[in-house]
């Protein structure tokens, strides 16, 4: 429970907001690399990019959580 959570779009033009689809995002990297079975080296690995948003989206959220913020605050 409350493993993964979903980020809605974003932008500026409100209509392409409503279409865009959102993305989904771990919590926790360690889960997603077990569920897709790849612990490999950062060097060898062809989703550094995915494991970097994660990584700082999940920090936001728990910077915003610490500060009283609530959810995403990018502002």
């Amino acid at each position: 429970m409350f493993v993964i959570y979903r980020l809605g779009a974003y932008a500026r033009n409100l209509r392409k907001e409503v279409v865009k689809a959102g993305k989904w995002y771990f919590y926790d990297n360690g889960i997603r690399n077990a569920i897709i079975g790849n612990f490999r080296p950062l060097a060898v690995r062809q989703d550094v990019g995915e494991l970097w948003e994660s990584y700082l989206i999940g920090e936001r959220i728990k910077a915003n959580h610490n500060e009283g913020l609530g959810n995403l605050s990018f502002g």
